[in-house]
């Protein structure tokens, strides 16, 4: 079987014994960007970073059954995560009034009971800002190795 002769060069077919190749056009120029640019200062930048990192640390850290996931978010509907970091060494649960620091430096005292052990566990922190007799406060829960706990910031 023969091949047909091809035309040679940079923009067309070239022929080698019994083998086409395609070989593109040299661009001399870029072609121009269509897609738009986004600016984002770094508070948005931070703030959806933030969400991305917990939304990983939620789906990987808590139990794979979808449900009890839900079941979990259930009642965050509306709460703002702030700050993604790790307790400071070891975390025994919360009892009111103990202080919990975080990496990040962040301090928060709890305001609820609960018991669980882990070593320098991932926690979230959400916060969800409200108004009572006209004055803002803020609520502070935090969900450290698959509970919520609810805290408020130390008070000196």
């Amino acid at each position: 079987m023969k091949l047909a002769a091809c035309r040679s060069g940079p923009t067309g077919w070239s022929s080698s014994h019994k083998l086409r190749l395609w070989v593109p056009p040299v661009l001399s120029t870029p072609p121009p960007l269509t897609a738009p640019v986004y600016a984002y200062g770094a508070n948005e930048m931070k703030s959806f970073l933030a969400c991305c990192y917990a939304a990983f640390f939620i789906t990987v850290s808590l139990p794979a059954s979808a449900g009890d996931i839900a079941s979990k978010l259930q009642g965050m509907v509306g709460w703002t995560v702030v700050a993604v970091t790790q307790v400071e060494d070891e975390f025994e649960g919360c009892d009111f009034d103990k202080v919990i620091k975080f990496m990040n430096g962040i301090a928060l005292t709890c305001s609820s009971y609960g018991y669980s052990y882990a070593f320098m566990p991932s926690a979230v922190i959400f916060t969800k800002s409200g108004k009572y007799e006209g004055r803002n406060f803020h609520n502070v829960k935090v969900l450290i190795d698959d509970d919520f706990y609810d805290m408020q910031p130390v008070l000196e």
